[in-house]
């Protein structure tokens, strides 16, 4: 049986007589030919038909198909014994090179040499790209990567191609001085130079060569003062949100101010998540940048080392009507769209809702808010005479919180900061007037009650 890399295989076949009118006899080849439009198996001729497998064959004189003289119309031998040698010559010849054929297939691929990767050689752009996607392999979260691929393109430009055992202590000074030379602030050059730490010392075995960062003194982060909004304009917003229709981002305006949730949180937040009869909510998602730093998705809330910061907020009487109002206003525009539903039908519409979202199930995009909030807040200030930004909301918060006595480790704890420590640095100058306040407290406390002198002053000791 021939190999069977080959899509036609051939009987031993015959020979037999053929004559001609008139001429003399001749001993010609009749060969069985097994045709299959598939590749063979092991055990012969196949082909499926109706999804099985089957073997076709035909009888035919071959003419001018195969190179074998005895085959050939017009050629043949006289005697038997001459056509059958020849025929088995032929047959001898072609199976050998169905062989061979069939050796070179069912050989070992030849695997070409790939040279030996090495990060030392590797440039800092493709050394990058290549710690990016370890990171996104490991489940850092699309919304970190964005920000760090952003600092990414600032490196690549100075460094090039650069191989990343080249980097020393003089390029990663040289580095700082160009971005101070096109005016980056500190802060932006200490988290690039930090990120670029973070990538090579994550390989630092890898690439053997001496730590760049070893000694190197990174920018001075400003210390950027929160921006909380001043009297006046906290007045002023509170008025407008006392008579304001309960839309989409008075709504988030008014949860950020009274809960201190940050942007994304109060974006996130689900009605099966809030308590309508306390106030109470329950902030167990945010919304995020996705991969290309355009589109969103919802994703646990703001962590830190590994601990989800899963939390619960108190309500009260104020936030009850702030929740009923939004609620109402959704649920209106359901029974409009839907027509009448009972209470327990429209409470499982309503629980997979958003609270400032829309009535079609889609959250509110966090962009959309900080663009609405900047035009919206154009005639606020805050205490630090800026325009308030829609995170500003998060510091009135915290600010008049810790202000008007509540301690910092509640307020922490209110706000997700997993380390109070956080929450007295960023709230210093409220602390120092909840400081003030109490101080002047304890000088009522330890005046005298009584103008009585029952003892001499110079019976005290000097």
């Amino acid at each position: 049986m021939l190999a069977n890399v080959y899509k036609k295989a051939y009987s031993p076949g015959n020979v037999s007589v053929y004559a001609r009118a008139g001429r003399k006899p001749k001993w010609r080849a009749n060969i069985k030919e097994g045709t299959t439009t598939d590749v063979l198996d092991d055990c012969g001729l196949t082909v499926m038909v109706n999804g099985k497998p089957k073997t076709r064959t035909t009888w035919r004189a071959i003419s001018r198909t195969l190179d074998a003289p005895c085959a050939k119309s017009g050629s043949g031998y006289s005697g038997k014994r001459a056509a059958t040698a020849e025929l088995a010559e032929w047959r001898a010849q072609l199976e050998a090179e169905a062989e061979e054929e069939y050796q070179k297939a069912m050989a070992e691929p030849e695997i070409p040499e790939v040279p030996e990767f090495k990060y030392v050689d590797t440039s800092i752009s493709d050394f990058l790209d290549t710690y990016f996607v370890e990171k996104e392999l490991d489940g850092l979260e699309p919304s970190t990567l964005v920000y760090d691929r952003k600092h990414a393109k600032c490196i690549k430009a100075f460094f090039g191609d650069t191989p990343i055992g080249k980097l020393d202590a003089d390029g990663v000074n040289g580095f700082n001085r160009w971005m101070v030379s096109r005016e980056l602030s500190p802060v932006t050059r200490s988290k690039r130079l930090k990120m670029l730490r973070r990538a090579w010392r994550a390989h630092k075995k890898e690439i053997g060569t001496d730590d760049p960062f070893d000694g190197f003194k990174f920018p001075a982060s400003e210390n950027i003062s929160p921006n909380p909004l001043d009297e006046r304009s906290l007045d002023d917003l509170l008025l407008y949100l006392e008579d304001a229709e309960p839309s989409q981002f008075n709504t988030a305006v008014e949860l950020a101010l009274r809960t201190g949730a940050r942007r994304g949180e109060v974006c996130a937040l689900k009605w099966k998540d809030v308590d309508l009869t306390t106030g109470k909510i329950h902030i167990r998602a945010a919304v995020a940048y996705g991969k290309n730093g355009c589109e969103y998705y919802l994703k646990a809330p703001k962590s830190k080392n590994g601990v989800i910061n899963n939390r619960k907020v108190p309500g009260n009487e104020g936030m009850v009507k702030i929740l009923t109002r939004r609620y109402d206003e959704m649920a209106r525009e359901i029974k409009a769209k839907v027509g009448d539903l009972s209470d327990s039908e429209l409470n499982g519409i309503m629980r997979e809702l958003f609270v400032c979202g829309d009535t079609s199930g889609d959250f509110l995009n966090p962009e959309h808010l900080t663009k609405w909030w900047k035009g919206f807040s154009i005639r606020y200030k805050g205490t630090q005479e800026r325009q308030p930004v829609f995170h500003d909301l998060r510091h009135t918060y915290a600010t008049m919180a810790i202000a008007s006595g509540i301690d910092p480790v509640t307020v922490a704890k209110i706000l997700g900061h997993t380390d109070p420590r956080i929450t007295m640095r960023t709230y210093a100058d409220a602390l120092g007037e909840v400081t003030q306040a109490a101080q002047d407290t304890m000088d009522d406390v330890f005046k005298p009650k009584s103008s009585s002198r029952p003892w001499r002053a110079s019976t005290l000791p000097s």
